[in-house]
């Protein structure tokens, strides 16, 4: 499945709702550039959407993510990309479209 919200899909991993090895990738509307970029954006969004789950497993869960390049980012190359998730934030994976701002989720 790809994930299109970085926020609820790390949340929907770290709650057992959709297993790890189910994500082919999160397509996110973020924009980090570097660590410290990351450090802040886990930080903020711990506060509000990972509160339920301590900060080892949800930098675990990031880390292995990003190594597997399984977090993409297309506002770093593209600052104005922006994609929607008001139909859910899950797709399957042959439904994706990379060069469309309008999705078709699935889970929400």
């Amino acid at each position: 499945m790809i994930g299109l919200s970085l926020s609820m899909c790390i949340k929907d991993v770290l709650s057992g709702r959709v297993p790890e090895a189910k994500v082919t990738k999160i397509v996110t509307n973020t924009r980090a550039n570097s660590d410290s970029d990351w450090d802040r954006l886990i930080g903020r969004y711990h506060s509000i959407y990972w509160r339920g789950h301590t900060t080892d497993q949800v930098l675990a869960l990031i880390a292995r993510l990003r190594e597997q390049d399984k977090i993409e980012q297309p506002r770093v190359n593209h600052p104005d990309h922006e994609h929607h998730i008001n139909k859910g934030w899950w797709v399957p994976d042959d439904t994706y479209d990379s060069t469309s701002t309008e999705r078709a989720g699935v889970l929400s």
